[in-house]
């Protein structure tokens, strides 16, 4: 059996009419760590080898460099030579890629570049190095900042989210809100000794914790309550299933 085969196999039945629904629109809604790159890997495959259409008129798009780089993998792991022809790139880079392309119609036809990573931490410490001596951010080691590269991830992160300078700040006003609000009850959730026997109490405890509201300027983000609990209770999960509470 061909990879191919092999992965409409493992499809279920909503999966399955998403790989092979070609004439309109498809949307797919599924959290992290579904196999949301298998399905649109599998869907590229099933399109190049039932529909007569050309690999380089398909494009495949993702926030992260990752993401895109194990879609156009597994596309060439499904439908071989013709997969290496599909366009698989970040939102970010086929955007510069298109107004690099068509310079005349942007920025008065100047030509975009990503900064190379030891230029973006010149530009952090250049921001840095104008912060207040007692910053948390400006802190130093060997007359040397310490946090240019975690300062530079959280960048990248935010981007890859496609969050705003103001939604960032707003979400971070929110869960710090939140967090001075919980604080009594993980306090007391967290001040005990955790076993087998107090896990079922502890899912109560967590089940108790009050949902954290979202406005609307960070709207359709998870909210902290729930990530929050979600992952104490997939903890909780594992460690019932494997008696190592």
């Amino acid at each position: 059996m061909s990879e191919y085969d092999k992965a409409l196999a493992e499809l279920n039945k909503k999966q399955l009419q998403a790989v092979k629904t070609i004439d309109g629109p498809v949307l797919v809604i599924a959290g992290p760590g579904t196999g949301k790159t298998q399905l649109l890997s599998t869907r590229v495959a099933y399109i190049l080898k039932n529909i007569d259409v050309s690999p380089s008129n398909i494009l495949c798009l993702s926030f992260t460099n990752k993401a895109a780089v194990n879609m156009k993998n597994r596309i060439i792991d499904l439908a071989g030579a013709e997969g290496a022809r599909v366009e698989a790139s970040t939102f970010h880079s086929f955007a510069g890629d298109v107004m690099n392309s068509y310079p005349d119609y942007f920025w008065n036809s100047a030509r975009l570049s990503v900064a190379p990573e030891s230029l973006q931490l010149d530009i952090i410490e250049s921001i840095v190095s104008g912060l207040p001596l007692d910053n948390p951010l400006a802190l130093k080691f060997a007359g040397q900042y310490t946090l240019l590269n975690d300062i530079q991830n959280a960048i990248k992160l935010a981007k890859d989210a496609g969050l705003t300078p103001a939604k960032l700040r707003a979400i971070l006003k929110g869960n710090i809100a939140y967090i001075d609000a919980i604080e009594e009850q993980m306090a007391e959730i967290t001040s005990r000794r955790i076993s087998a026997k107090t896990l079922d109490k502890l899912v109560h405890q967590i089940d108790q914790l009050p949902a954290m509201a979202i406005n609307a300027d960070i709207s359709p983000l998870i909210p902290l309550s729930t990530v929050i609990s979600e992952s104490l209770s997939q903890a909780i999960a594992k460690d019932q299933a494997t008696n190592k509470a």
